[in-house]
């Protein structure tokens, strides 16, 4: 958070830094932001425009965002909070330094995700953006919103996918991109393998990645999840 002014009810805030890779082995880079700033920003005409939230929860709106723009430093934004109950808490809570960070709910892009094997670290090209959310602590792994596209994958990765998302309905939110977001890094570190060869034998080959077992172990973790 970089300021607030309590007579405007408006928070001035970094909602996501560029170039640094962050709790969740992602590095986002500039740029990564402009598709959905468009499509969904402030002087967007959509009704769907990126959302203002409390702790990543579409049921806590705080406000909308004023100005949500890309600087060298990151992803910035001015949220202005309503004069709600929710609000007014929410402002006693910014003064006493209790909730002083922010973060992300997005979606990655399938194809601008790349893998540097150097840094073992994802670069993020672009991804969709949904909302940005007042929080506790303010890391990518309470932020991510996965959901995996990709254009080269073979007719079982597909499968897969859609056996994924036929599960993940029936569990809560937190737990469906908890699952998006780790299986679209696993489905990038394997395609990484068959890229670029490696003496390192313990990484998997897509031809040889029984997909089967993958949606049964899925299948599984969700049916337990759900109880």
């Amino acid at each position: 958070m970089k300021g607030f002014d309590l007579t405007k009810r408006e928070v001035h805030m970094i909602l996501n830094a560029f170039g640094n890779k962050d709790d969740d082995g992602d590095i986002v880079q500039k740029g990564a932001f402009a598709k959905s700033l468009l499509e969904r920003g402030v002087g967007s005409k959509t009704d769907r425009k990126i959302a203002y939230l409390k702790f990543h929860d579409m049921k806590m709106p705080l406000g909308t965002f004023k100005e949500l723009y890309e600087t060298d430093r990151g992803l910035e934004a001015v949220g202005r909070i309503d004069e709600t109950a929710l609000g007014d808490e929410t402002l006693i809570q910014i003064q006493n330094k209790t909730l002083n960070q922010h973060s992300i709910g997005f979606e990655y892009i399938w194809d601008k995700i790349d893998y540097d094997e150097t840094n073992d670290a994802f670069i993020v090209k672009e991804i969709n953006l949904w909302e940005g959310s007042l929080v506790v602590l303010g890391t990518n792994e309470n932020t991510g919103v996965l959901e995996v596209r990709g254009k080269d994958f073979d007719d079982q990765v597909a499968e897969v996918m859609s056996d994924l998302e036929k599960h993940l309905k029936g569990i809560e939110y937190k737990s469906q991109y908890d699952l998006r977001r780790v299986f679209s890094k696993v489905l990038t570190l394997v395609e990484h393998a068959t890229l670029k060869p490696s003496k390192d034998t313990l990484k998997p080959d897509i031809k040889t990645v029984d997909w089967s077992h993958i949606a049964k172990a899925i299948q599984l973790t969700t049916k337990n999840k759900s109880k």
